[in-house]
C-alpha cells in the first residue's frame, strides 16, 4: 500500500491592528513582502472560522461599514474611482450614499441647482435638515435642485467646491468655473456657507466671478453668507446701500447709489431681484445657469 503525504506550507506575517485617522481599526501586514494580500487564502481562513473584523471593507463599502470621507477612500484604496460610495453622515444621520469625484482628492456632491429655480434668500430649503430629491445626487449631473442630508449634517467638511457655468446674464460668459473655499474650522457645509462661524478664504477673484455669474456692477465687492459678510478675505464687509438685500452666498457690488446680488439664494424684495427666480438668477445678474456643491 502507497501513501501519498501532501505538505502544505504558510509564510505567516504577524497582523497587528492599528488606528487610522478615520478612527476605524485597519490590519497593519508585517511580512514584508509589500505585495497584495491572498484574496483565496482570505477565503480559505473564513471558512476555517478565521474572521477579520479589522480590515475597513474595500470601496464602495457598505451601510453596515461606511468610509468617513472620500479622501480617507483615497488613503486607503489610491486607484478608486469616481462613483458612488458609503459616507458615515454625523448628526443620527448615518451611512449614506454620496457621489465623490477622486480625481481632485476625494470631493462629495452635496447640493445642486438651476439658477433659475424660485429659491431665494430665506427660502427653508437651504436650510431645512430634510433630504430633497436626494437620489439626483448620485451621479455628477447638473440639474433641478436636489440636497443631501450631508449638507446639513456631515460636520467634517472645511472645504466647499462650488461648480457653477451656463449663465447667459449681464457680463457672463456661460463658461463653467470651480471656486474653492477653505475655512479655518470643520463643520457642516450649511454652516460653512450660511454663517460666519468659520473664518472663510478662496482661490479665485471678483472678477472671475462675475464672469461665471453674471453682474452688471462691479464697485466695492462685497461677499455675503447668510446675509453677513463678516470673517472673510474673499471680498468687502461693508454696509449695503440703495436697494441692495442680504443673499445666501455671493457677491454685492454697486456702481452708483445700489447694491445688486450675484450668486446662491438671492433676495426677490430688491431692484435686480425677481420673484420667480432665486436660486443664482435675478434680473441684474446672470440667469438659466446651473449650480454644484462639493465638500471635502
Amino acid at each position: 500500500m502507497r501513501v501519498l503525504i501532501v505538505a502544505v506550507f504558510f509564510v505567516v506575517g504577524t497582523v497587528t491592528p492599528v488606528r487610522a485617522t478615520d478612527g476605524a481599526l485597519h490590519a497593519n501586514t508585517t511580512n514584508g513582502t509589500g505585495l497584495p494580500e491572498c484574496t483565496c487564502c482570505q477565503e480559505k481562513m473564513k471558512r476555517r472560522g478565521y474572521v477579520d473584523n479589522t480590515r475597513s471593507i474595500q470601496p464602495p463599502g457598505s451601510a453596515e461599514k461606511p468610509a468617513a470621507s472620500a479622501s480617507a477612500i483615497l488613503a486607503m484604496y489610491p486607484n478608486s474611482q469616481s462613483g458612488v460610495y458609503w459616507i458615515k453622515i454625523q448628526g443620527g444621520v448615518g451611512a449614506k450614499q454620496v457621489h465623490c469625484d477622486m480625481t481632485n482628492g476625494g470631493w462629495m456632491l452635496v447640493m445642486r441647482g438651476l439658477g433659475a429655480e424660485n429659491i431665494p434668500y430665506g427660502d427653508a430649503r437651504w436650510t431645512t435638515s430634510d433630504e430633497i430629491d436626494a437620489h439626483n445626487l448620485l451621479t455628477p449631473e447638473f440639474g433641478t435642485f436636489a440636497k443631501s442630508a450631508a449638507f446639513t449634517s456631515y460636520d467634517l467638511a472645511s472645504r466647499v467646491l462650488v461648480v457653477a457655468g451656463g449663465f447667459s446674464g449681464l457680463t457672463a460668459d456661460g463658461e463653467f468655473r470651480s471656486f474653492e473655499f477653505d475655512f479655518d474650522a470643520a463643520d457642516t457645509p450649511q454652516n460653512l456657507m450660511f454663517t460666519t462661524q468659520s473664518a472663510m478664504s478662496w482661490n479665485s477673484s471678483y472678477p472671475v466671478w462675475r464672469s461665471t455669474f453674471g453682474q452688471d456692477r462691479s464697485s466695492l465687492p462685497m461677499f455675503h453668507r447668510g446675509g453677513s459678510g463678516a470673517n472673510q478675505t474673499v471680498g468687502l464687509d461693508r454696509a449695503m446701500i440703495g436697494c441692495g438685500r442680504p443673499m445666501m452666498f455671493g457677491f454685492q457690488a454697486r456702481d452708483g447709489g445700489a447694491d445688486v446680488n450675484s450668486g446662491l439664494g438671492i433676495n426677490a424684495d430688491f431692484c435686480g431681484g425677481n420673484a420667480g427666480r432665486g436660486f443664482a438668477g435675478g434680473n441684474w445678474m446672470g440667469n438659466y445657469g446651473s449650480v454644484q456643491i462639493w465638500m471635502k
